[in-house]
């Protein structure tokens, strides 16, 4: 190839490169993308609440404020039933029946069985303790696992009379700690 041919190639190549970029800008131009400004008093809504109905009318869920001046969010079923509601401190939900399933609150979450019993309580305080007690079907508590900062870690199993039988843990030291009890609660062999 001679010398003249290659400055040939390489100004056309220029050329076209400029001309096809000047021919796509016109051709394809590409939008703005804006971000999206603060909205207006037009684009806000204030209210006090608000009402989600399905097609036949029927309230399924609520937005509002208490007359205990709370936020409170509520859920109803195909019946008008309350099924579930959050609101500043916790969280219920229902079955059915209208029985309490689950509730969660700033003292921890509820485990009910159908009847509406607490079957089981899971509670953490800012102090450190945390609780994790188990109730049979009458809502005796019958067991208790915990811990606590200065108590140190426990399992207590109780009776129907809920009176504690066997207690065992680790204190704060590290030291064991291991108790049978009598019906009437009263230690009838321990170690250490």
């Amino acid at each position: 190839m001679k010398k003249r041919q290659y400055l040939l190639i390489v100004v056309l190549t220029i050329v076209s490169g400029l001309v096809g970029g000047a021919v796509s800008n016109r051709l394809f131009v590409a939008k703005t993308v804006v971000a999206q400004g603060v909205p207006t008093d037009k684009e806000i809504v204030l209210a006090k609440g608000f009402i989600l109905a399905d097609d036949k009318g029927n309230v399924r869920a609520t937005w509002g404020v208490t007359a205990e001046d709370e936020a409170e969010i509520s859920f109803f079923d195909r019946n008008g039933e309350l099924r579930a509601s959050l609101d500043e401190v916790s969280i219920g939900f229902l079955d059915k029946n209208r029985k309490p399933r689950v509730g969660l609150n700033e003292a921890g979450i509820c485990f009910f069985d159908k009847n509406g019993k607490v079957r089981a309580l899971m509670t953490a305080n800012s102090e450190g303790s945390s609780k994790l007690i188990l109730s049979d079907k009458h809502g005796a508590i019958r067991a208790t696992l915990g811990t606590d900062p200065t108590l140190g870690t426990g399992l207590v199993l109780c009776d129907k009379n809920r009176k504690a039988r066997i207690a065992t843990g680790v204190d704060d030291s590290d030291a064991v700690l291991f108790e049978l009890r009598n019906k009437d609660g009263k230690v009838i062999w321990s170690a250490p």
